[in-house]
């Protein structure tokens, strides 16, 4: 097994997947938002809006382990469904914007991290506790479930 990958190398990491999401959405209309997605039963604004909201998420969770005051990544499995239901119609424009300021919110919430802080305890939406660990980027870039 390689190394772990650093919060900086996955922030990097992220970073340009982020550009390359924001720069592909932008080339998008209404109606190829509105369009089928790969995954069963969603549009591409489905999509978008998961994205945005897991972002949110990730940044709650991030804030938690930062102050140690317990947040949440959804506030449950069901409005987190409901979120993407009600977000997944949005003009293209507006499914942009809200992934790229969820994003850099996102990120910002990465470089605020000390580096103690992701040693720290979260919970997630399913109940499952892990630390938010640097070395993961499919999730959070620095999330690991124990």
């Amino acid at each position: 097994m390689g190394r772990m990958q650093t919060v900086e190398e996955a922030a990097k990491e992220l970073s340009a997947a982020t550009d390359s999401l924001v720069d592909g959405i932008g080339r998008l209309t209404d109606a190829d938002a509105r369009g089928p997605s790969l995954l069963p039963g969603w549009t591409r604004g489905h999509v978008l809006t998961h994205l945005a909201r897991n972002a949110d998420g990730g940044t709650r969770l991030l804030g938690w382990a930062r102050t140690g005051i317990p947040s949440y990544e959804y506030e449950s499995v069901a409005a987190r469904a409901e979120a993407i239901e009600a977000g997944a119609g949005r003009p293209v424009v507006v499914l942009l914007a809200d992934v790229s300021a969820a994003s850099a919110a996102f990120a910002e919430a990465v470089a605020v991290m000390p580096p103690d802080a992701w040693q720290h305890q979260v919970t997630w939406t399913t109940g499952q506790q892990s630390r938010m660990r640097s070395g993961n980027a499919t999730r959070c870039p620095t999330q690991s479930r124990d």
